[in-house]
Formats: C-alpha cells, structure tokens, sequence
C-alpha cells in the first residue's frame, strides 16, 4: 500500500495557523473543522473516550483503528442511504467540510493567487506521484486549476481524519482507506475519445481472441495512462474469466478497483455481495442458529447494503429483507438504530418480491386497518341477497376493472345476465342461512330453466352456511345441471377461522428448531411433545380440534402430538366430538404405524387459581406448547390470552428460561371484530423502535377477523385455494401443458373438482396442509425449511405466492429415500383427515365385498368406510386385491408419491401458469 504524508498536524500548522487570525488550539480547530456532530458520530463511540480523545487527536495511535473502520462504515453508509452514486461536486459531508474551512480560513475563497494557493500547492506536491495509486495528485490539481481551494482543503480533512495514526507521516493506506477516498474524489477528467488500444482491446473481448500476454501488449499505452488504466485492467479482468483463469482475473479485477474504475468496483460489489448471501442464507435457513449466528448474519447484510457502487438491487432487496425480519422479530438491533419498517421500505424499493406483498399490507402506522382493494385484469359484477357486515367488506375490496358497487341480487334482472359472457360473481351472505341455500337453488333452477349457450358461464358462487349441513344439498343441486361447470364456495366462518389459524400460523412453530430425523430415532417416552391447548367450547374451538387432529403430525412421528381442551365443560365438549367422530380416538384406533394426537378435555373455571396451576404443569411438561383461546366473546377472548402470557413470563422468570422469554410460546386469540383484531395484533406496553420483544409486546395471533376471509381474494380461498386446483390437475394425471384454457381434460376435471365438495375440500385440506409437508422436508444445507428468520405472526409466512415460490427453490436435492419419508407422512395425514371427517377405516375384505355387491369406487360414501384408511405399505395389498378381484385399476401407493415429488412445481403453481397467461392474452 502506497504512503502519503496529510495529516491533521500539516493542515494546522500549514493552513490554519498562517492564515486565520483567530489565536486557537488545536482542540478547537479540531472541533470547527468538523460538521456538526460529524466528530462524535465518526471516532467517538462512547462519552467516556471522548475527551481523552480530543486531547490527543493530533497523535492518538490507541484504539485509533477500530475508530477508523467505524467511521468509514458510517461515510460509505451515508452515500448508499441515496440510493444512486451522486457525484462529487453534491456529496454533502464534503460540502460541509468546504463550507467549515471558508468560514474558518476565508482566504481559501479568494480566486486570485494567494499564499493560501500556494500552501495548498505545497500539500498536493507532498504526494509522490509514482505511488499514486488513486491519482489523487491529478484529481486536486483538476480542483486548483479551477481555484476551488476549500473543496481541495475538504478533500485532505477526510484523507487526514482516516489515517490510522492521525499525525504520524508516512501513514500506509489500508484497502479500506482505498474505498473511503475514492467515495471523495472528484472524478479524473476524462479523454473524449477513447485510445486505439482501448478500441482494439474490446474487439478481440467482443471475438473472444487472444491470449492475456496478447491483449495486455495490445493495451500497453492504455495501462500506463491514468485516465484508461482502470479500464484497461477491467478488459483484462474479462478476458481472464472468459479463458477461466480465476486468479489472474481476480489480480486485474483489483487492479480496476483500485484505480476507481467504476464497473469493475460494480462486478467484485456484486460477487462479494453474492458470495455474502450465501453465507447468509445459511444462518437464517437455520431455525437452530444462535444469537452469534444472527449478528454475523445482519452485520453482512449491512455490509452488502453499504458497498459502493450499489451492488444488485436483487441483493440489497434481500439483504434489507433479513434485517427487517430479524429486527422486527426482536433478535438485531442495527448498528444505526434503524426500525425493521425501514429495511422493509428499502427491500420493497429494490422489488424484492417476499417484501413486496408484505409492504402492501404492511400498515402499522393506522390505527384503524386499511382494506386492501384487490387488482385483476377481468372485468364483471357482482350480486349480493343482502347489505350486511360481510358484504360491506367484500365490497370495499372490489377491484377497479369490475363495477364497484354490488348490485342486488333480483332473479328478473339474472334472467337477461345470465346470457352475457361477462364475469358475475353472486354472494349469498345472508345471516338467515335458510335463504341464502333458497337463492343459491333459484339461482340455479334459473340456469336450467334459461339454458344459456355457453358452457362457460363465467359465474362464482359464494354461500355463508354451515358446511357440514350445505355440502351435500349444494351436490344435489349440482347433479342437475351436468352441461355446467359452476364452482360453488361454501363460507364457513367458524371453519374457515380455524384453518386460517393453523395453515397461516402452522402449530409447528414451536418446534421449528428440533431435528426431526435425530428425534425420530428417540424412544416413544424420550421424544417432545407438542402440545396445542384450546381455552373454550365454541363451534370454531370444535374445528380447532379436528383441523388440528389431522394437521399436527410429524415424519416418522418424531414428535408426540396432544390436544387438549380447557373450558368450565371440557370433558364433555371433547366427549361429543369423539361419539360425533370416533375415528379420532387414539385408544380405539388400531393402524400400524399411523400415530394419532391424544385429545382430551379438561374441566377448568378460568376465573379461578386453577389456571395458573394448569398452566405450570403444562409448561414442566413440554416447553413446545401453543394456545388458542377460542370462547364465544372476543372481549373474554383477549382478557384470557393476556393473563396466558402472564402466568407464562411469571413462569419463566421463574425458572430463569431465558431462551422460553426470548421465543414465547405462540398465544392465538378468536377475534371476529377487525378493529379489535388489528389492535390486539399491535398490542403493546412499551414499543421499542428495534422490534417486538418478550417484555414489551404480548405477541398475541389474532385470528377470525372477517376481514380475513371476506375479501375479494381471500373468500375464494387465496392462495390456497390456487394451490388446491393444482393438486387436484396432478392427482388427476394432468401436466401443466393440458391445463391450458380450452383443453378438454382441464374442463373435465373442472367438472370433477367443482362438481362435489368431497372432491374439493380433499384437495384444499392438502394445499392447507403445505407449510406442515415442506416442514417435513429438509434442503441442501440439511435445514427443514421454512421462511426467513420466520416469527410466529407472520401471516404471510406461508400464505402468499411469493413466499411458496421461494420455498419452492429451496426444496432441491431431495433423495429418493426423502421422497419416501414424506410420502409416509403425506398418507398419514391423510390419514387423520379423514378420521377428523367420520371416515373408517375398512379392511380389504370390506371393499371387495362392497365392489362385488355394486359399490362403483373403493370407497363407501354412505356408510363413510375407506380401505385406504390403512398403513402406507399396505396399499400395495388393496391395489393387488382390488384388480384381481375386481377389475379396478387403482395405484394408490404411487399417486403419493408422484404427489410428494411434484411438491416444488405444485408450490409453483405451474398447473395454473399456462392457463393464466392465455386468461391474460384473452382479456
């Protein structure tokens, strides 16, 4: 590294003190000299040092280092802030520092020549020329043959005040004074015309000719002419990768850096910034990474958010994303005090797309929620049987393309609509269920009765109804009408609050750290256990016991499962579900290797010490635990969540559980009110700008907010509902290429997936239980996989396109023997999907019995018997059994595999691309 000998003692006695008249010390010079705060916020990290410091500018050599690096960091923070490589003449920490040497020194304003001038002319000549490696010799006598003296006295004050020994001459510049500097200098004033050398040189780049020995004698001139030398070292540096020589590219590549060569620094920014990420993704990928892991994780993110020139604005969108999960997770604070809400911002500016939609319903600011109006290219109308809380909703979400309003639903109006080609979607939302099922059926009758001529009638249907009661009278009506495909949605709130919660905030959460295939190899008595506890008797604590039933499980059941149910009548309410669904009681059910969760229920007044005592013995059980409370007011819902989270923290305080404090166990909280959703979302007692932490947040999951599940996306099924339509394609043998608009197979299994609700919910519990299969899975890195740095409320973890993409990506590599696990797993799921819905299992005996006697399928409807109730191997049996009894031809042992290794292009959508690309050319 070169020398150059501008320090803060030449500038003193050289400048300030021949030319000011002010009687000052250096203490004060030092103080002026600086913008305001500029000092403190560089070489001072703590009051303590400071006047020690001060005293000792001008020689100080302790701790000088590590001073240096700060404030370095801190200037080449402040131009990336930017956002854009603003030029020299509007860097403002140099006009500053102009403006300070003007008013300290006046004569350094004066044009015509002076002894100012030639003091400064004296300091440029100091510089030795032959060892300047960032020409900054040429660079200032550009600025003094333009009289611009305080912009040149500006540039030493930064040389001078980042030289390490601060006073000592011939001061070595390290790498890092190299980047600094360069952030200052004016640009060398560049040849109009490029030379020959540099002409010739990127047409044999461009050929792809020559050797190195031969393109470096071609820019012989260029190499030794500083305007093109960094140029010059970049061709090379191209060249040299173009013949796969690593390190003689990487020499030229540094070479061109070092002469401030603006796309070479660009090229090795945007390979550290990559090579950065890697590293990164690593940490964060990993549920188990520590507190160590963490820091080094965002101190490289802030590296890569502060190189110069900006790398990549998919790297810095990354980069900005992690800080902003970890800091709003509580686990980073920034090294500049910066909120999580402002690396979001930044993320979301560089198109980062996981940040993106999060930004979009990022409104935290709001004190009242803000309901997001949807976007589609379609155009159409919609009709409502009633101007109710829900349709209010919905109709606020309305995109811009459709008519705004919703219309009423009138059978003389539909009479002449029903022919037009245009897309209806009609919502029966009534809270008088009866007449939502009597609209729904003259609506169809209409349909009959009209006969429209297109097959393709273009219409939703939404109904608000007690699924269990609606399905089979909506499958009725829909057998007669069997020219149609009209897809009908059953909107169960209570049903629909309870999948909301546990598919967008997955019950594994508390043991996303554990390491399934190492607990798997565990004893049944040494495994963990995971337990979900339900605080009330509703209807959607009912749905919370099924839905979990069969979500909650885990790969070569390495986790015990419980559910348990708190309430003044617990046992009773866990007895009713059990007589109304008997599959699901572990002790009666008989299937090897299939594990099912043990449900219990538990008499409790939760207005009486018996809480807390339960509580503490849940808590000595398993630290794996989650909580729903799930009564029927929201009011009670969230007094009870917040005195969980007391006894809690009391607990763990307690037992000095500093790891229980810093992960609190998730707490679920039934709130159908938005406004109270969103204010029990944000509840806190004393907010910290760095994030949610145990002692200022209660970290409370609302969940069944109408909002949730009432809008123009959402009451379709969202994303889910996406991923359900792609499953059920792959079940049905389809590729991605015979789902395109207009094919025949894709209509017909339209027909299918709509036609019965059997066939719909099978595919959508699937797509709801997603997060729990990606789980299962591990990638390169050996991590199971989940979002980044994920934390607990998070409703987009898993819930949006963007995110199930990017999963996608991660789930590479997989083995064969991967494959199996998870397809073990999948059957098992479901498995206790259909315990959870009264299905039986029926032995092969029972199946070919009932096939012989004219039973079509191998399955039973009526009597609700399945014969794939059963282990996973023993498919094989009932496959073998069926065709040589029966002549049935069914693989039911590789259609769960095939699922299980189409899971990234299913999470990709890729059965719905084709179809929505040729939607969009439509339209």
């Amino acid at each position: 590294m070169w020398k150059i000998e501008i320090t803060w003692k030449q500038l003193y006695e050289d400048i300030y003190v021949k030319f000011t008249k002010n009687e000052s010390d250096q203490k004060t010079f030092i103080k002026e000299i600086f913008p305001d705060g500029l000092y403190q916020k560089m070489f001072v990290r703590s009051g303590k040092v400071q006047g020690k410091y001060v005293s000792l500018v001008c020689r100080a050599t302790i701790d000088a280092k590590k001073r240096f690096l700060d404030a370095s960091d801190y200037l080449i923070q402040l131009k990336n802030e930017a956002h854009e490589d603003y030029n020299f003449e509007e860097n403002p920490m140099l006009q500053e520092f102009a403006e300070n040497w003007k008013r300290l020194v006046p004569a350094c304003t004066e044009t015509q020549e002076n002894k100012v001038a030639k003091a400064v002319y004296r300091l440029i000549d100091k510089i030795e020329e032959e060892k300047d490696e960032l020409f900054i010799k040429e660079r200032l006598f550009q600025l003094y043959d333009k009289q611009e003296y305080a912009q040149i006295l500006a540039v030493f004050s930064i040389i001078a005040s980042t030289l390490c020994s601060f006073g000592m001459e011939n001061t070595k510049f390290s790498e890092q004074d190299l980047k600094l500097h360069s952030l200052f200098l004016p640009k060398l004033v560049e040849e109009e015309e490029e030379s020959d050398a540099i002409k010739i040189a990127q047409e044999m780049l461009h050929k792809e000719e020559g050797s190195l020995e031969e393109l470096k004698e071609c820019l012989g001139i260029a190499l030794n002419n500083p305007y093109e030398k960094g140029k010059a070292n970049y061709l090379l540096a191209r060249r040299a990768y173009q013949l796969k020589d690593k390190k003689a590219g990487n020499a030229f590549l540094k070479e061109a850096v070092k002469f401030s060569y603006e796309p070479a620094k660009l090229w090795k920014n945007n390979a550290d910034a990559e090579a950065m990420l890697e590293k990164i993704r690593i940490i964060y990928q990993n549920p188990a990474s520590d507190g160590e892991d963490v820091m080094r994780c965002c101190k490289g993110c802030e590296k890569i958010l502060y190189l110069t020139p900006a790398v990549e604005k998919s790297y810095r969108g990354e980069a900005a994303f992690v800080l902003y999960k970890y800091i709003r997770a509580g686990k980073y604070q920034s090294s500049t005090n910066e909120t999580a809400d402002y690396y979001l911002k930044i993320s979301n500016n560089c198109g980062f797309y996981l940040a993106q939609e999060e930004w979009k319903v990022n409104n935290e600011s709001r004190i009242i929620p803000q309901i997001m109006q949807a976007e589609t290219a379609t155009v159409g109308r919609c009709y409502s049987n009633t101007k109710n809380k829900y349709a209010k909703i919905f109709e606020k979400t309305i995109p811009e393309s459709w008519e705004r309003w919703l219309a009423e639903f009138d059978l003389t109006v539909m009479q002449m609509k029903i022919h037009e080609k245009t897309a209806k979607r009609f919502l029966f939302l009534d809270d008088d269920f009866e007449k939502n099922i009597e609209n729904l059926f003259e609506l169809l009758q209409l349909i009959k009765d009209e006969k429209p001529e297109t097959k393709e009638l273009n219409i939703e249907i939404f109904i608000r109804n007690d699924s269990e009661i609606a399905r089979a009278l909506i499958d009725t009506a829909l057998s007669g009408l069997p020219e149609y495909t009209i897809p009908v949605f059953i909107i169960d709130d209570d049903k629909t609050a309870a999948q909301q919660l546990l598919s967008h905030h997955p019950l594994f959460y508390p043991v996303r750290a554990v390491d399934l295939k190492e607990s798997a190899k565990k004893l049944k008595e040494d495994r963990p256990i995971l337990h979900f506890i339900i605080l009330g008797t509703s209807r959607v604590a009912k749905w919370l016991v099924r839905e979990a039933f069969w979500m909650m499980g885990f790969r070569e059941n390495a986790i015990l499962c419980k559910i348990t149910v708190l309430d003044e009548k617990g046992e009773e309410f866990v007895r009713k579900i059990k007589a109304e669904y008997p599959g699901m009681v572990k002790s009666d059910f008989d299937v090897e290797e299939i594990e099912l969760p043990e449900v219990l229920g538990e008499n409790i007044d939760f207005h009486s010490f018996q809480l807390a005592d339960i509580l503490k013995n849940i808590m000595d059980e398993t630290p794996y635990s989650y909580f729903a409370v799930a009564t029927e007011s929201d009011e009670e819902n969230l007094s009870l969540a917040t005195r969980i989270r007391e006894i809690l923290v009391r607990n763990n305080i307690e037992q000095r559980n500093k790891t229980a404090l810093e992960t609190p166990n998730p707490i679920a909280v039934l709130c159908r009110k938005d406004q109270l959703a969103w204010t029990a979302k944000r509840l806190v007692i004393e907010k910290e700008i760095y994030g949610d932490r145990w002692f200022n947040t209660w970290s409370f999951i609302p969940f069944g907010n109408l909002s949730a599940y009432y809008s123009w996306d959402l009451v379709a099924g969202g994303t889910f509902e996406k991923l359900s339509k792609c499953i059920h394609y792959q079940f049905a043998g389809l590729s991605p290429e015979e789902t395109k608009a207009g094919s025949e197979k894709a209509e017909l299994q339209d027909k299918v997936y709509y036609g019965r609700q059997y066939n719909h919910d099978s595919s959508y519990s699937l797509a709801l239980s997603m997060p729990y299969r990606i789980f299962q899975f591990r990638d390169i890195n050996g991590n199971q996989i989940m979002p980044i740095a994920w934390e607990i409320w998070d409703e987009k973890a898993f819930a949006s396109v963007e995110q199930l993409n990017y999963l996608a990506n991660r789930s590479r590599g997989v083995k064969e023997s991967e494959y199996k696990t998870v397809a073990v797993w999948e059957h098992d799921r479901w498995v206790r999907w259909m315990l959870s819905r009264g299905w039986l299992p029926a032995n092969v005996e029972d199946a070919v019995f009932a096939v012989k006697c004219g039973n079509e399928r191998q399955q039973l409807f009526v009597a609700k018997l399945h014969p794939c109730i059963c282990a996973y191997e023993g498919q094989k049996e009932l496959k073998l059994a069926l065709k040589n009894e029966c002549g049935m031809d069914k693989d039911f042992y590789s259609y769960d595999m095939a699922n299980i290794k189409d899971t990234k292009r299913l999470l990709a959508l890729e059965w719905l691309k084709e179809r929505e690309k040729e939607d969009g050319e439509r339209d």
